[in-house]
């Protein structure tokens, strides 16, 4: 299994009498959820199926023989083979859909994501964070993370959820530290409507703003959807 899978779901112990129906006749691993299958005791057919519910594949499994991964997008059903069959599911994903998975949060905003190639985890500061789902992500890739929005639920939530998960979340920033943000974007001069944020930005504004930084990346998606938006990755740089 790759080594940077997160576990966000684990059954309880299933035997052979409380196997749910749907393990017996065709689960599907939907796409970008691993799963892995723990064998405690006992015997099982593991068996691979096609589109037709057809078999393609079987395994006889027991706990030394053990599959250790089940690849996304997968048919499968499982057969208890022996009377003291017991074992449990594990559901595994990347960081960026940990939250989506486990709490039903949308996954982590795509330039979010695409910036790890350059920034390593500092002091971050999220403004508009939402329900969180970009400094949840950051959290699990172990950035020290400051959250800040103007609806209190969400902050609340927020809060809950990382308590649960034990993440850190502290007010400070890094020299030579990065910002990265994307935000709504005015495109009304093309012809679209006005987003329903309280603040945006112009075209080539942000830029401007951070003209005396090292500029990593910027970009301006005016056919975004929902709303178009503005991105930029800049580096504090000393004169």
């Amino acid at each position: 299994m790759e080594n940077n899978l997160l576990c966000f779901k684990r059954t309880s112990n299933l035997t052979a009498l409380s196997l749910p129906k749907i393990y017996r006749e065709s689960f599907y691993t939907k796409e970008g959820v691993w799963t892995k299958l723990i064998i405690i005791k006992g015997k099982m057919k593991l068996s691979f199926l096609d589109d037709e519910n057809s078999v393609i594949k079987q395994l006889t499994l027991n706990k030394k023989n053990n599959i250790e991964t089940i690849q996304p997008q997968s048919i499968f059903r499982i057969n208890p083979t022996s009377t003291d069959l017991q074992f449990h599911l594990e559901f595994y994903c990347l960081p960026k859909d940990y939250f989506f998975n486990k709490y039903d949060l949308n996954p982590a905003h795509q330039e979010i994501v695409k910036a790890m190639k350059y920034v390593k985890p500092c002091k971050t500061l999220d403004l508009g964070a939402g329900q969180g789902k970009n400094s949840l992500y950051l959290s699990t890739l172990n950035f020290n993370i400051t959250a800040v929005d103007i609806n209190a639920k969400f902050l609340q939530d927020l809060a809950d959820i990382s308590i649960i998960e034990k993440l850190n979340m502290k007010k400070q920033t890094n020299d030579k530290g990065y910002n990265l943000i994307v935000s709504a974007l005015n495109a009304t001069k093309h012809g679209l409507p006005l987003t329903p944020f309280p603040f945006t930005f112009i075209e080539n504004e942000l830029k401007e703003y951070y003209e005396d930084w090292k500029i990593i990346t910027y970009s301006e998606n005016i056919t975004a959807s929902p709303y178009p938006y503005a991105v930029i990755l800049a580096q504090k740089v000393s004169e």
